[in-house]
């Protein structure tokens, strides 16, 4: 595989990478030759050069995490997700958007200008458009415990909408970290991973 995108050598961040679209996104920065720090809260499914165990559902796992990586970052491979049942809705959006952006902000410090944050989106997230002003309330809230403590409040409308959606409605609305970075949102099509069936 030719390495187009100049991953040999660089530090990189993969969550999720235990299974599905983490463990194939760590697997090929792996054969780049790539320093792949590998995230999840089982172990990883590929050789990487280092692993943290990290619950996204956890705000001190996530900060001790974060601790842990060295600088610099080259680049942030946020992979890691829930389906939907049978998780809860708050894991659900703890996992996908709020425990996932504490761990970016945590780690933003240490990655230089003009590197890169790709998040793996969702086509259940489409028609985002005609909620922006809801959206809204959770991008702007600032922190793991007032992002937590709006999904909480609105329960209903993430159930609503399921939670799994919702998660992927709020990457497209487009929250950006708060420092320049390359950001590429990746929209899955329908892939073989442990979560397929229950999205079926």
């Amino acid at each position: 595989m030719d390495d187009v995108l100049g991953y040999d050598g660089r530090r990189v961040i993969v969550t999720g990478a235990a299974s599905g679209m983490g463990e194939a996104t760590a697997r090929i920065l792996v054969e780049l030759g790539a320093e792949v720090i590998g995230v999840d809260i089982k172990p990883a499914a590929v050789d990487v050069a280092e692993f943290l165990a990290v619950d996204l559902r956890d705000r001190a796992a996530i900060e001790a995490g974060a601790t842990r990586v060295r600088t610099p970052v080259h680049a942030f491979f946020s992979c890691a997700g829930l389906p939907g049942p049978p998780f809860s809705d708050i894991d659900v959006m703890l996992v996908n958007f709020v425990g996932a952006r504490h761990l970016i902000e945590q780690v933003l410090p240490k990655m230089p200008e003009g590197s890169a944050i790709a998040y793996v989106a969702s086509n259940a997230g489409l028609g985002w458009q005609q909620h922006l002003d809801t959206l809204a309330g959770l991008v702007d809230a600032q922190g793991f415990d007032a992002s937590k403590g709006w999904c909480e409040d609105h329960a209903a409308t993430i159930g609503g909408a399921s939670a799994y959606a919702f998660s992927k409605q709020v990457i497209k609305r487009g929250w950006r970290p708060r420092r320049a970075t390359t950001w590429p949102g990746a929209c899955a099509s329908t892939a073989p991973t442990p979560a397929r069936p229950t999205l079926r």
